[in-house]
């Protein structure tokens, strides 16, 4: 699928890093992507991914890292969370997502609300600001990705969609609650 990607770049001239060949696509010979080489590919849309998803935070002009916004997408998604949940959601040890739970609350993007009359049980909610910030990334993100698109050849659309959504499958991450962090 990546293959047949290859094949159609749309731009000659690109160099191909994972046999160190820098001709031009059209006058050398068709390359047979090796494991190594995918991988490289696949680092290559994760860091433009991940790049398109900082600058649409930076846009916002919150002082939010990425993985401060991990969790509000998380929260944005699934709902008002315990701490211990967000540490399970983030793959993070509790006292990490603790402390990241605290800065995103004195940011006053995430409101800690007690479950009935038992103050020690929290449920972590978005505050309104928190979803507005969410949704702007989310906005700016979809017009960044949808000029990446306009890149790309319309013809390779079905297989870059079939490539990503098996990609997304393997990885275990294609449930909605990461749209807002990659996609």
């Amino acid at each position: 699928m990546l293959g047949e990607l290859a094949s159609k770049n749309p731009h000659p001239a690109q160099k191909d890093t994972a046999s160190g060949n820098d001709q031009p696509t059209s006058t050398r010979e068709k390359v047979t992507l090796d494991r190594a080489g995918m991988v490289d590919a696949m680092l290559k849309a994760s860091r433009s991914l991940v790049a398109i998803t900082a600058r649409s935070l930076a846009s916002t002009g919150f002082d939010v890292t990425l993985p401060q916004y991990r969790t509000l997408v998380i929260l944005y998604h699934r709902g008002p969370l315990s701490s211990a949940e967000v540490a399970e959601e983030l793959s993070v040890n509790p006292s990490t997502a603790t402390r990241m739970i605290d800065r995103l609350c004195a940011k006053k993007l995430v409101a800690k609300r007690s479950v009935g009359n038992d103050r020690r049980k929290l449920r972590l909610a978005l505050t309104k600001r928190g979803a507005a910030l969410v949704s702007q990334v989310l906005e700016a993100r979809g017009i960044e990705l949808s000029k990446v698109l306009d890149q790309i050849p319309e013809d390779t659309w079905p297989a870059l969609h079939k490539a990503l959504s098996v990609m997304s499958r393997a990885s275990g991450d294609e449930a909605d609650i990461y749209v807002g962090l990659f996609t």
